[in-house]
This record gives structure tokens, sequence and C-alpha cells, in this order.
């Protein structure tokens, strides 16, 4: 059995099946721009 580890798919298996969507771009900026506000603000309280 074969994997294919994609940006499409996470994963497609040479039977066909395919499992879970990677983050789009969109999602990714959105994420990092979360995790920096969440850094500041932990910062912040030491």
């Amino acid at each position: 059995m074969g994997v294919d580890l994609g940006l499409k798919d996470f994963m497609t298996l040479s039977d066909g099946f395919k499992s879970g969507k990677v983050l789009d771009m969109k999602s990714d900026k959105r994420i990092a721009k979360l995790n920096k506000e969440l850094a500041n603000r932990t910062n912040n309280f030491s």
C-alpha cells in the first residue's frame, strides 16, 4: 500500500482513500497572527 502526503489532501492511500485537508495559506496567516498575539500576552505577564 502506498501513501502520498500532499498539499491539497493530507494523505492519499493507493486505494484512493483521502484523509483530511491541509490548511490553506489564509488559515496559516491567521494562526501565525493569533500565535504572535498570544506570545505577546504571555510575555507581558512575566
